[in-house]
């Protein structure tokens, strides 16, 4: 299964992809790429915080787990909100992060897209199983538990962990710059 830092990675690099599209001017992309990264790696999350009630309940983690935030209804919900928002760039940067996590979710495992109506329905691809079934998986022996994983959620995961760097460099360069550019992206600043 993708870790949450693979999708909010996932949720940054498409959140640059989007201010690219929509800011040509350089320095306005400087100007604007922190929010945006903020916007798309929690657009990446969203569909994770179905864990939080299983939490504060003290039930076991994944009760609620793909059964109303990994469905069709939740992205037509997300899809009203952003059209409520007038497609605005940061709501719909979080939009793309919260379908690019189920896209991910798709391949890496299954989802439940008519849940909660209907929870036998399974959609995916479970390239994970194919890997643990191929032996292409190892084992990494933590304090507190052993975690399996395979190589390519390893790859992703490590993928987005090596991307740190060149954020942060990035998001310095936000905060030095003092732009005052007339952005197509008004961030009401």
């Amino acid at each position: 299964m993708s870790s949450v830092i693979t999708h909010m990675g996932v949720g940054v690099v498409i959140a640059e992809i989007l201010l690219r599209i929509w800011e040509t001017d350089p320095d306005c992309v400087i100007k604007n790429r922190l929010w945006f990264w903020l916007f798309g790696a929690f657009g990446g999350l969203v569909p994770d915080l179905d864990v939080v009630p299983a939490i504060i309940t003290g039930e076991m983690m994944w009760t609620y787990h793909h059964i109303y935030t990994h469905t069709l209804l939740a992205v037509g919900i997300m899809v009203v909100i952003t059209a409520a928002m007038r497609f605005k760039p940061l709501p719909s940067t979080v939009l793309a992060g919260f379908v690019a996590h189920l896209i991910l979710d798709f391949f890496d495992n299954s989802i439940l897209p008519f849940s909660p109506f209907d929870q036998v329905t399974e959609w995916g691809l479970h390239i994970s199983d194919w890997f643990v079934a191929n032996g292409w998986y190892f084992e990494l022996d933590l304090i507190f538990f052993t975690f399996t994983t395979t190589y390519l959620e390893f790859g992703l995961t490590l993928m987005s962990f090596s991307l740190i760097p060149i954020a942060l460099y990035l998001l310095k360069r936000t905060w030095e710059s003092d732009i005052q550019a007339s952005c197509a992206v008004n961030l009401g600043k």
